[in-house]
């Protein structure tokens, strides 16, 4: 049994990947971390040449001619943004933009301006046609933004690679925020720790997935002050407001990709209304949230059947 260990700057994140397998699994875990290289040409909306950036360019001009795999991705967001009950959506790009703005310009936007923006960001005005595989916007201003929702994706298509190259057994870890575990029978599950969102470096409790991925969101991750104000940088669909409440939420499941998606529903519905949204859509999926109210005590809510050892009060 031969192990690789590899670890890469990607996507914004230090992506590592650690496998076991035949002679093939080095071969294997290079092939992985293309698929996170590939991926990043291809969503990154920092990159001009990128084909994300080329549609949040030509959609509102015209319908977008896109490849089948950016048609697939987007039309599985657009169906997670539709079944979220307003609490996930990938079409945040002029809030994103509007709040990033008024961070820079150390201001406050203005309620006028987050209607504005808003009205922008409904997921129904991203309109994609499966038979000319095009994207059109119904208005300038329109954009897409996937956040980590590519991530779990490249995670996902990683785990295949690692699969097709005869891999018994790996993780891969994309900035601690999405990971997936690949366990041959008999293994043992993996523990991975959840950080308390109140103490950097302190555990709030130990999970246990095999054969499976994960997601936390976490307002630790990212934050920016205006007016004396902590605001995260995860926008809630609903209010165009980024969350203030100290907290996180992680879902575990199948698909990356999914769990992404979940664990921003669970952050902003809470556990018990996020897992009615999940079972309301057939999805199976398990999950915690712990949110403060007041910077000092954590409370805790998971479903009863995700293995997980809580290091705080229950």
């Amino acid at each position: 049994m031969n192990e690789v260990r590899h670890a890469q700057y990607v996507m914004g994140t230090v992506v590592e990947i650690a496998a076991q397998g035949n002679e093939t699994v080095r071969e294997a875990v290079y092939c992985a971390m293309r698929e996170f290289e590939r991926l990043e040409r291809m969503f990154s909306r920092f990159d001009p040449s990128s084909e994300l950036s080329y549609v949040n360019r030509e959609a509102a001009v015209s319908r977008a001619r896109v490849s089948k795999e950016f048609f697939d991705v987007a039309s599985r967001g657009l169906d997670y943004s539709a079944r979220s009950q307003g609490c996930f959506s990938i079409s945040m790009g002029a809030l994103n933009e509007l709040w990033e703005r008024c961070a820079l310009e150390e201001r406050l936007p203005e309620p006028v301006e987050i209607e504005a923006a808003r009205e922008l960001a409904k997921h129904e005005r991203i309109r994609i046609d499966a038979n000319e595989l095009s994207v059109h916007f119904a208005a300038e201003g329109v954009a897409l933004d996937f956040g980590g929702l590519v991530k779990g994706y490249a995670v996902d298509r990683a785990a295949e690679a690692l699969q097709q190259g005869g891999v018994d057994r790996a993780t891969i870890n994309a900035g601690t925020s999405s990971i997936r575990v690949i366990s041959a029978s008999g293994d043992e599950p993996s523990e991975f720790c959840l950080r308390h969102p109140l103490r950097e470096e302190s555990t709030a409790g130990i999970l246990s997935i095999m054969n499976q991925a994960l997601s936390a969101s976490g307002t630790y991750e990212h934050q920016f002050v205006i007016a004396g104000r902590t605001f995260s940088h995860l926008l809630d669909p609903k209010s165009g407001i980024p969350f203030e409440l100290i907290g996180s939420a992680t879902a575990v499941c199948e698909s990356a990709m999914l769990a992404e998606a979940a664990s921003k529903i669970l952050l902003f519905a809470g556990c018990e209304r996020g897992m009615e949204i999940f079972d309301a859509n057939g999805w199976e999926i398990e999950g915690v949230t712990m949110i403060s109210n007041d910077g000092a005590t954590l409370e805790v809510t998971h479903n009863k059947s995700l293995p997980i050892r809580l290091a705080v009060d229950d």
